[in-house]
């Protein structure tokens, strides 16, 4: 029976050297997210509806991947990561020290319509602070995601910041309740403002629908200025000005870090809704979509039944991130030399294992492929093809003498020598660091 060879609509295949690099750039995240004391944590694929359902937001809602398992429950793949977290720290984490410092790599699923930086199965990178009531641990985000950015090699990025305490703070001063709260951020989020105002003038006789049109337009890097634009529309409302506080110490926080790449911008919202205090989105120039994004969430823990916890987290799209680097221009960096091993007769096959175990222990890559059925030149020919730097052979001659044939496909050069003496030959071409 012929099948389509196809992946299934939004979903992508991955071979070198995109898996490669992928794997590079998690790798890369894992590094730096411990170097900062993350511990990882990882969550299952499928988790029960409910858990998203409650409060991950419209969009995820209707995006979800829903099904019934063999015992009935109405189960999902998950579309996100944090109320996995959240779940099991509720489960098995609560008399863990605060704060608790968590990391995860995960494949996510959303039934989105495929585009442009857009797909089905994706995966994320992400950072839970759990426990960290304190700017100081929102502005560790962007450090930790400006180190990354800069391990990686990503440059002419920005932090697009905004509040939900803001909005969240004048729809509470409007007798809007909580569910229409998030409809109307999901509206937000998705820049459908005439629709945030129409309804505000129709339902709402509280509603001031022309100051929350004024806050929205406001964009600045300066805290002065951030002060003096809401000064006058926020002199009644006590709660709103909180937050507004709130984001002029975090830009005072991101100085300290020395990071200057941010700007607030009033008229921004995130589609999850359990974010109630500070958010934002990474932007590159490049692309016309965010890479990651992130913010605060201090009630997600209630809303499952358990205690308050002050919490703040971030995940950025892997997937996306290489996408700007592509963009970019810029070569991930392969950084295992790759040895191609031939052995031409079936008594080379034992010197040529050893010497590869060897080069192994160096941290290098060793490719064995049996060459007694293709000639020498052959094997030249597939090693260059497939980037190999350089290429071991032995042979009757080479067994003679205890010996194996380097080649250097850098520079063309070959060289007959001693087993023992292949690492003094990488350390003379320069492959080799020995002390």
């Amino acid at each position: 029976m012929k099948i389509p060879l196809e992946p299934v609509r939004g979903m992508r295949d991955y071979i070198p050297p995109d898996s490669e690099s992928l794997t590079w750039l998690i790798d890369m995240f894992k590094e730096v997210a411990m170097s900062y004391g993350y511990r990882e944590v990882k969550t299952p694929t499928i988790e029960l509806f409910l858990l998203f359902a409650l409060k991950s937001g419209e969009e995820i809602r209707r995006s979800m991947y829903v099904f019934r398992d063999k015992a009935g429950r109405e189960v999902a793949l998950r579309p996100e990561v944090t109320p996995s977290v959240i779940r099991i720290y509720l489960r098995k984490l609560q008399a863990e020290p605060k704060p608790i410092k968590l990391y995860y790599i995960a494949n996510v699923f959303r039934y989105d319509e495929p585009q442009f930086g857009r797909y089905r199965e994706f995966w994320q990178a992400g950072i839970e602070i759990l426990g960290g009531d304190g700017l100081i641990y929102d502005a560790e985000l962007f450090y930790l995601l400006k180190d990354y950015y800069n391990t990686i090699g990503l440059r002419n990025y920005s932090f697009k910041i905004g509040s939900m305490a803001l909005l969240r703070a004048l729809f509470r001063a409007w007798d809007i309740e909580e569910n229409e709260q998030d409809y109307l951020l999901h509206l937000l989020d998705k820049k459908m403002i005439n629709d945030v105002m129409q309804i505000l003038q129709t339902r709402y006789s509280k509603a001031e629908p022309e100051l929350l049109s004024e806050l929205l337009k406001i964009r600045t890097r300066d805290p002065n200025e951030l002060i003096k634009s809401v000064g006058s529309l926020l002199d009644k409302y006590s709660e709103a000005m909180k937050a507004i506080d709130n984001i002029v110490e975090l830009m005072d926080f991101l100085k300290m870090y020395n990071i200057d790449n941010f700007y607030i911008d009033l008229g921004f919202a995130r589609g999850l809704a359990y974010y109630n205090g500070m958010i934002f989105e990474v932007e590159v120039p490049e692309l016309r979509i965010s890479i990651g994004g992130g913010g605060r969430y201090d009630n997600l823990t209630k809303i499952y039944g358990g205690p308050p916890l002050s919490s703040t987290g971030f995940a950025l799209g892997i997937e996306r991130t290489y996408l700007a680097l592509q963009k970019q221009s810029y070569s991930i960096p392969i950084t295992r030399l790759k040895v191609l091993a031939i052995p031409l007769k079936k008594e080379a096959l034992r010197p040529i294992l050893e010497l590869s175990n060897i080069l192994r222990r160096y941290g290098i890559t060793v490719e064995l492929c049996d060459g007694m059925n293709l000639s020498v030149k052959r094997w030249f020919s597939y090693a260059n093809r497939r980037g190999f730097e350089i290429v071991l052979v032995i042979g009757g001659a080479e067994l003679a003498r205890n010996s194996v044939t380097i080649k250097n496909m850098k520079i063309g050069e070959q060289r007959t020598v001693k087993l023992g003496e292949v690492l003094e030959v990488l350390k003379s071409w320069q492959f080799l660091k020995m002390k």
